[in-house]
């Protein structure tokens, strides 16, 4: 259930298990000018989802770190239990090193809040839950917390997008109720990434086919096995991580070279 407008914000400490409460802004913060994002430090993680558990994966996310200020945002999970969504990755990260706080962005409201754009300003990872890719969309679709995302791999920090929430990332992405391309929030544009699901294999097959028909011709999809994920470097190359598949489809078809045939991520396809 999304909070009410007058529902103080709740922000989950996992390390002590309590939840604060804090004010609401009465009034909208200045949003930050949206940059060319021309100097680029930090890093993005896009996984296929389930990823909650993986060693692999979370010994990436924090390479041997401790202490790593990490802020949980579960607004795609705002009508699937998101605190359970905050522990899940508080339950994992935590015994690998990893201080884990949960923001809970519910609204657009609580997206235009600066306690949260503020917090994120300190945080070095910044990670973005599975869930509903529409909700996610609307909810901070040009806010002060999405600005505040983008300003994180601006000045080397590392942002995270899990399943549905690493589709949002890139422009298009994925509508998931018919699987067509439609407006994403972007940064990245020289793919649109498909979160595959393998609990019915014949059927999810079909539908990423479909789904990869609908993408314009030149734009390359991103499929990602549940388990698996790509890492977006800041000098636009990638890398492969986790125990599922990575993918490149061009219109429809199977792209040997995978990710060495993707252009630098914040660019469109040639």
């Amino acid at each position: 259930m999304i909070p009410e407008p007058m529902i103080p914000t709740r922000v989950m400490d996992i390390a002590n298990d309590v939840t604060h409460q804090s004010p609401r802004m009465t009034t909208r913060p200045k949003l930050r000018e949206n940059s060319p994002m021309a100097t680029i430090s930090g890093t993005l993680y896009l996984l296929g989802g389930e990823e909650a558990g993986n060693l692999e994966i979370g010994q990436e996310l924090l390479r041997g770190r401790t202490g790593v200020d990490l802020a949980v945002l579960p607004t795609a999970s705002a009508f699937m239990e998101p605190e359970r969504a905050v522990l899940e990755i508080g339950e994992w990260l935590r015994p690998l090193g990893a201080d884990v706080e949960g923001l809970m962005v519910s609204s657009r409201s609580d997206a235009e809040l600066d306690e949260f754009a503020q917090r994120l300003q300190s945080a070095e990872i910044g990670y973005l839950t599975d869930g509903s890719a529409m909700h996610l969309r609307t909810t901070l679709k040009a806010t002060a917390v999405f600005d505040a995302l983008i300003a994180m791999i601006e000045r080397g920090a590392t942002v995270v997008a899990s399943g549905s929430a690493a589709s949002v990332l890139c422009d298009p992405m994925i509508d998931p109720r018919g699987g067509a391309p439609t407006v994403g929030l972007g940064p990245i544009r020289a793919f649109t990434v498909v979160p595959h699901r393998e609990d019915d294999e014949d059927a999810s097959e079909e539908k990423l086919l479909r789904t990869l028909q609908l993408l314009p011709n030149s734009q390359p999809a991103l499929v990602l096995d549940a388990g698996a994920g790509v890492i977006c470097h800041a000098d636009g190359t990638y890398g492969a991580i986790g125990n599922g598949e990575v993918r490149v489809f061009r219109d429809a078809a199977l792209v040997p070279e995978g990710l060495k045939s993707l252009g630098p991520w914040r660019e469109p396809p040639s």
